[in-house]
């Protein structure tokens, strides 16, 4: 994308984003707008992911063919735990 305000328009968006609905709905735009993503755009979703767990005191995303593996930490908030919680089917408690 050669405009840069477009891009930092976007980039902007991005950073906003308060779900994974919401990066989801723009990595779908991205894709409409732009075809196929440079591997740039990737590394930024991913760091965007990596900040927004880190935030929530997750440390470890594994991803499988059919599931998201979370590791938690003793300093993970009882809210994002509560969150997590709440959807059975994404949370399984484990030992670590």
């Amino acid at each position: 994308m050669s405009d840069p305000a477009v891009r930092l328009n976007l980039h902007a968006r991005l950073l906003r984003a308060n779900s994974l609905r919401e990066v989801d709905e723009l990595d779908e735009e991205f894709d409409d707008r732009f075809g196929e993503p440079p591997e740039e755009l990737l590394i930024l979703l991913r760091l965007t992911l990596q900040i927004a767990a880190g935030r929530l005191g997750l440390v470890k995303l594994d991803e499988g063919p059919k599931a998201l593996a979370v590791t938690l930490t003793t300093k993970t908030p009882a809210k994002a735990i509560g969150a997590l919680s709440k959807r059975p089917t994404l949370f399984n408690r484990g030992t670590v």
